[in-house]
């Protein structure tokens, strides 16, 4: 997992381009879930500055998290979801030349950081 401490500063450069299939970031939220394993409701939000979302303001949004909870399977059993390889603090994906029934294409995990 990405570590903030151990990580270069990051930039808009650092992010392949968006793949709505495949995360830009990824945090691990595992021990935050352990502490209420009785709950039956999760609610993850994100704030962030309006200059942010639309710093033109032109009405049109500039920037957009799409937030998506993950609960996956250690197929390997290393305890490792994904290896930052380049230390930016991203996700690095690349896409195959299939894609989903909308069009979208499917990351080329052999390829990809997860």
């Amino acid at each position: 997992m990405w570590n903030p401490s151990t990580s270069r500063h990051r930039t808009l450069a650092d992010e392949t381009p968006f793949l709505f299939n495949a995360p830009n970031y990824l945090i691990d939220l595992t021990d935050l879930v352990s502490q209420h394993r009785s709950s039956d409701l999760m609610v993850i939000r994100s704030n962030y500055p309006y200059n942010q979302f639309d710093p033109d303001n032109d009405y049109s949004t500039d920037q957009q998290w799409r937030m998506v909870t993950y609960n996956w399977t250690d197929i390997d059993h290393d305890g490792t979801l994904w290896n930052d390889a380049d230390g930016d603090g991203t996700v690095d994906n690349t896409p195959s030349d299939v894609t989903n029934n909308d069009g979208d294409p499917i990351p080329n995990f052999a390829h990809s950081e997860v």
